[in-house]
C-alpha cells in the first residue's frame, strides 16, 4: 500500500469527528481573536464647512461619536485629534432645511494601524440654512447707572461709530445696531472716556471689527426751572410825608438755570424790590422792579416789570405813628 493510499485512509477513518474538532479549533482561533479587540467610542468635534453663500441657523451639533475597533495596543494610542468629522455646505446654495452626510478623516498615524472598523454613530445631520448677509450697523453703548445728583450724560460719542457684521439674512435684516459692554456712569460728574467690548447679539452673527471700542461719555449739569408766584415787593426808599396807596401788586415769575443752583436759590424779602427814591410828591408812578437773582440763574416769564402804583402824602397820626415806630426802633437798637 502506498503512502498516499495510507494517508487517505486515515482521514476517511472517523472522519466525522475530525470534521467536529476542526470546526472548534476554527471558532476558538475567532473567539481569541475578537478578545484581543477593543471598541472604544470618540467624542469628535464637528466642523462646518461654509465658504459658500449659505450658512446654518439653529441648533447645530458641536460634536459627534465615532466608534473605533481595533487592537488594544492600537486602541491605547488614538487620540481624539486623530479624528476629523466636518460636514460640507459650500455646495448648498438655498435657503432650506437639508440632511448632510457627515465626513471622517483619520490622521496619517491611523492609517499605519490594522483598524478594523471606524463608524458614525450618526452618519447624517438634519439642519436649517440661509443666506449668508453683511451690513454695516450702529454701535450703540449701554448705559448703567446714574449719573451724580444734578448731572447727565449729556452724550456718548463710539469710536469707530459702525461695525460690520455677517450672518444668517434674516437675523441680519433685523438688526440696526448692536450694543457694547456696560458702562458705568454711576455717580459721574465729570466728562471721561473708556473702551467697552461689544454685546453678541446672536451666537450666528460675527462682528467684523471685534473692539475694543472707545467710548467718550460727556457729563453735563441738569437744568431746571421753578415757578415762584404771588411773591410780595420790597418797598425802598419812600420819602418822608408820603405813603403808597392801596395794595402793591404781588409778582410771579420763573427761575431757570443749573438744578443744583436752582435748589440753593432761597426766595427771600428782598427778591423783588421798588425803589421810591425818585418821587418826590403824590401821583401815580410806574416803578420799575429790580429782581434780585444770582448772575447764573436766568430769570423768565415776569408777570411784572413795573408795578403801578398811587403815592399819596400820609396823614397827620400817620407821621406820629411813623415817628413813634422809628423811635422805638432807635431805642431797641440802641
Amino acid at each position: 500500500m502506498s503512502m498516499k493510499t495510507r494517508i487517505i485512509d486515515k482521514l476517511r477513518n472517523e472522519w466525522p469527528a475530525k470534521v467536529i474538532c476542526l470546526v472548534i479549533a476554527i471558532f476558538i482561533y475567532i473567539f481569541h481573536q475578537a478578545s484581543l479587540v477593543e471598541k472604544k467610542i470618540f467624542v469628535v468635534p464637528l466642523k462646518i464647512q461654509n465658504e459658500g453663500i449659505v450658512m446654518p441657523v439653529g441648533d447645530v451639533p458641536s460634536s459627534v461619536s465615532v466608534v473605533v475597533k481595533a487592537g488594544e495596543n492600537e486602541i491605547m494610542s488614538i487620540q481624539k485629534n486623530d479624528i476629523t468629522a466636518t460636514i460640507n455646505l459650500n455646495n448648498i446654495v438655498k435657503k432650506g432645511t437639508y440632511t448632510v452626510p457627515v465626513k471622517i478623516e483619520i490622521s496619517e498615524k491611523l492609517l499605519q494601524f490594522d483598524i478594523l472598523e471606524i463608524k458614525l454613530r450618526q452618519e447624517n445631520i438634519e439642519l436649517d440654512v440661509e443666506k449668508v448677509e453683511s451690513k454695516y450697523v450702529n454701535i450703540a453703548p449701554s448705559i448703567v447707572g446714574a449719573a451724580a445728583h444734578g448731572y447727565q450724560v449729556d452724550s456718548v460719542l463710539m469710536t469707530p461709530s459702525t461695525a460690520l457684521i455677517t450672518g444668517p439674512e434674516s437675523i441680519v435684516n433685523s438688526l440696526n445696531e448692536i450694543y457694547t459692554q456696560r458702562i458705568n456712569v454711576s455717580n459721574a460728574e465729570t466728562n471721561f472716556s473708556t473702551e467697552v467690548g461689544f454685546q453678541n447679539p446672536s451666537k450666528f452673527v460675527s462682528i467684523g471689527d471685534s473692539g475694543p471700542y472707545k467710548a467718550e461719555v460727556s457729563i453735563s449739569q441738569v437744568q431746571d426751572e421753578h415757578t415762584f408766584e404771588d411773591v410780595s415787593v420790597e418797598l425802598l426808599n419812600i420819602p418822608d410825608g408820603l405813603m403808597v396807596d392801596g395794595q402793591v401788586p404781588k409778582v410771579s415769575f420763573t427761575l431757570f438755570g443749573k438744578m443744583i443752583e436752582l435748589e440753593k436759590f432761597i426766595l427771600l424779602k428782598n427778591s423783588v424790590q421798588a425803589n421810591f427814591s425818585d418821587i418826590k410828591e403824590p401821583g401815580t408812578y410806574e416803578i420799575h422792579l429790580k429782581y434780585n437773582i444770582p448772575s447764573d440763574i436766568e430769570i423768565k416769564n415776569k408777570s411784572h416789570d413795573y408795578i403801578s402804583v398811587k403815592v399819596v402824602k400820609k396823614a397827620e397820626n400817620e407821621r406820629q405813628s411813623d415817628t413813634s415806630e422809628l423811635s422805638t426802633k432807635e431805642q431797641q437798637e440802641s
